[in-house]
């Protein structure tokens, strides 16, 4: 019963994940210039995680502080980079470029980590980035931005997944050390506080008149401070606890599924052949490279 309570959570937070989340931050850059908006993202969740982070009551020393800022500079990246790039790109596609985020991992640790590159990795590595490379040519040759995005858009959102893997593999090396909540706050306060610093710079650039926000911007932005953040990560937290870290790694899979659900109704998003093509064969190297080899053990199991 509690493996089952902890499915439905991490089902759950993935679809926040894959379908509210990027709605939210595309619904609040039209209204809301992006490092501004994701600034401003992060001082509610800085907000909200706060009373979570003083009940931890976690002993922190300078080295410590040090080490958990410079890590969280990779997440401050990701995010102002996935908000300045889905301006010029659907949030299907976005999602498609973050089921990279296994392989690029698997490829950062073993040049950091030292860990192994096996056959399987190698292979599924060759076939996703195959996928990438025929969706980039698709934005590059056809004129369908509600489909494939834009080149640019498409670009910027690979450095942020790219920015995003590099926090997760530097992040491993601190999960045995800190809590997660104690590296989530330090993510959120310093993203808060390197935005904060950039958005008059943008704001100079970009003028931008509050009284134009409407209720659909401020609910946006309510949604993922709140929803995105807080709500989000305490249902994977519950749910890895009563599943597996495996567990919910599957869920991955069917973040451009969730972003279909709300990118085609509500933006208008219109996917076509070619991208569900090409979302294919990247969703099946991941697979392949990722999981297939725990799924085939699984069944062998089962079998004898």
């Amino acid at each position: 019963n509690y493996m089952w309570i902890g499915l439905i959570a991490l089902f759950i937070a993935n679809f926040i994940g894959g379908a509210l989340s990027p709605l939210f931050v595309k619904l609040g850059i039209r209204e809301f210039p992006p490092i501004t908006f994701t600034a401003l993202r992060f001082i509610i969740a800085t907000l909200v995680f706060l009373p979570f982070f003083i009940k931890k009551r976690e002993r922190l020393s300078l080295k410590d502080n040090i080490s958990l800022s410079k890590n969280s500079i990779f997440f401050s990246i990701n995010v102002a980079l996935y908000a300045i790039g889905l301006q010029y790109t659907t949030v299907i596609m976005s999602q498609i470029f973050y089921t990279l985020v296994p392989i690029i991992v698997g490829i950062l640790s073993y040049f950091i980590l030292k860990e192994k590159f096996t056959k399987n990795k190698i292979i599924g590595s060759l076939l996703a980035f195959v996928g990438i490379i025929f969706l980039l040519v698709e934005s590059i040759q056809k004129q369908q931005s509600l489909t494939f995005g834009t080149p640019l858009g498409n670009f910027i959102i690979f450095l942020a997944v790219t920015s995003w893997s590099f926090y997760i593999v530097l992040s491993k090396r601190l999960t045995g050390i800190y809590s997660p909540i104690t590296t989530s706050f330090y993510s959120f306060i310093l993203t808060m506080i390197i935005l904060g610093l950039i958005a008059p710079i943008e704001l100079l650039m970009r003028p931008f008149n509050i009284n134009s926000v409407t209720s659909s911007g401020i609910f946006s932005l309510l949604g993922v401070g709140i929803i995105s953040s807080a709500v989000s990560f305490s249902l994977i937290q519950f749910g890895i606890k009563r599943t597996t870290a495996f567990s919910a790694s599957i869920f991955q899979y069917l973040a451009p599924l969730f972003a279909s659900i709300t990118a085609i109704p509500i933006l208008g998003e219109k996917p076509t052949l070619p991208l569900m093509l090409g979302g294919a064969l990247i969703i099946f190297g991941v697979f392949y490279a990722t999981t297939y080899q725990y799924v085939k053990r699984g069944i062998r199991y089962m079998v004898k």
